[in-house]
This record gives structure tokens, C-alpha cells and sequence, in this order.
């Protein structure tokens, strides 16, 4: 279990903590439905307490989702909050599911 995790995936870092990993061809990385991920991360780009930056925004444009799509992934969800990190937040994501595992 990694206690702090940084995944840029989405083109902006996304901090996920206390998140199972696995190994794959050479490298750790969170075993986590990356779908169910992108799901959450739309979802709280629209919470966000402050404007979106270009990255954010790109993001936005391609995943857009209806209310079913986010609705599917919020249940696996534990929580979410947004970091100060210098004039921007930055994501954190807290606890899986079981089932949002990827396996």
C-alpha cells in the first residue's frame, strides 16, 4: 500500500493516498480502475472552490461524461479534497472501494 501516490494521468497530478499497488512490467503503480479514476477526477473538477487551469480544462473537453458515468464510480469513492499547492489545488483522492480495483 502506498501511503502517497502522484499520477499525472490526467495531465495535472493527481495525489491518491493509501492506494494499493501492484507491479507491471517493471514498475508500481496503483491497482486501481483507471476509468473509475477518471471518473472521480471529472467529478471533482466540477467541485473545484476555484477556476480550472488549461490542463483541467483539456481534461474536461476529452472525458466528457454524462451524470450515469460519474454517478457508476462515486460509490467507490471514499473522499476527495482539493491541496493548496502554490496559486493552484491540487486533487487528493483518499481510499478504493474493493471493486474499483482493476484486476
Amino acid at each position: 500500500m502506498e501511503r502517497r501516490f502522484v499520477d499525472n494521468g490526467c495531465g495535472f497530478p493527481v495525489i491518491l493516498n493509501d492506494v494499493k499497488m501492484k507491479y507491471v512490467r517493471g514498475v508500481n503503480t496503483p491497482d486501481i480502475n483507471y476509468d473509475d479514476l477518471h471518473r472521480i477526477v471529472f467529478l471533482a473538477l466540477a467541485n473545484k472552490p476555484m477556476g480550472l487551469n488549461m490542463e483541467q480544462v483539456r481534461f474536461l473537453r476529452h472525458f466528457s461524461m454524462t451524470d450515469d458515468d460519474v454517478s457508476e464510480c462515486y460509490d467507490g469513492l471514499l473522499s476527495f479534497e482539493w491541496e493548496s499547492s502554490g496559486d493552484d489545488l491540487n486533487l487528493v483522492i483518499s481510499g478504493w472501494h474493493a471493486n474499483s480495483s482493476s484486476q
